[in-house]
């Protein structure tokens, strides 16, 4: 749409961000680019994420007990600008990267980041590479922690455009996406906190992965893989409040 402002919406889904600080870094970063508008939607946090959020020049909305999809597809509806960028919470970005979408939105379509993780581990090295020049440049792929980003017309009168399901919301984008258009995997870097891997172990929880990934393949349900995934993190929701 022509009448589009000519602005980059990043949307951060949140819950409970304030133990691994990445949440205030990126929003210091992001209050400092221009053409930027930020958007949070926050699941229903306790632990101070809420109040962080209000301290900066930010759109604000909560979604309790809430899906990471639920509230990306909240985020995605409120959201008036040209370009849609999915900053995933536990990321610093590199500000070069969306100051270079700004400057070519005419001619961007979808795409993402390249990941890397802020734990240096041969195993991890070699999953971001994986991520990056397999799953992303042949399959094209990407992940939340990749921070994706694509045209806000793609997703027109359409309140559900990401699927609704717990887990791999982000696989089921990118196949949707890529029915569009080739993605464009930018040079900038999304720094994404391996937490997960220090938390449960990096061969542990590597392991756990691909096991999810050959679920979701066979089509598994996605809230009992999601239990799998968020034991003992809770990341992106707490399970304990849920039947």
């Amino acid at each position: 749409m022509g009448d589009r402002p000519r602005t980059v919406t990043v949307i951060i889904s949140t819950f409970n961000e304030m133990g691994l600080g990445f949440l205030k870094c990126s929003l210091e970063n992001l209050s400092k680019l221009k053409n930027i508008n930020i958007l949070c939607v926050d699941g229903g946090s306790s632990d101070g994420t809420i109040e962080l959020i209000k301290s900066y020049k930010v759109e604000l909305h909560s979604l309790i007990n809430s899906s990471r999809a639920q509230r990306l597809n909240l985020g995605i509806t409120k959201a008036s600008s040209q370009m849609i960028f999915l900053h995933h919470p536990r990321s610093i970005i590199d500000p070069a990267s969306l100051s270079y979408i700004v400057k070519n939105l005419d001619q961007l379509e979808w795409g993402a980041l390249t990941h890397q993780f802020d734990v240096d581990s041969l195993l991890l090295r070699f999953t971001s590479w994986y991520s990056n020049n397999v799953r992303g440049r042949v399959r094209e792929i990407f992940y939340l922690d990749h921070c994706i980003f694509f045209r806000k017309s793609f997703a027109e009168n359409d309140d559900h455009f990401v699927k609704e399901v717990d887990i791999f919301e982000d696989t089921e984008l990118s196949l949707m996406l890529k029915s569009y258009c080739v993605p464009l995997r930018l040079e900038g870097t999304s720094l994404t906190s391996a937490t997960r891997f220090s938390t449960n172990g990096i061969w542990k929880q590597a392991l756990l992965n691909q096991v999810l990934k050959w679920k979701y393949y066979f089509k598994f349900n996605h809230k009992e893989m999601n239990k799998s995934y968020e034991k003992n993190t809770k990341l992106n929701s707490d399970y304990t409040t849920k039947d």
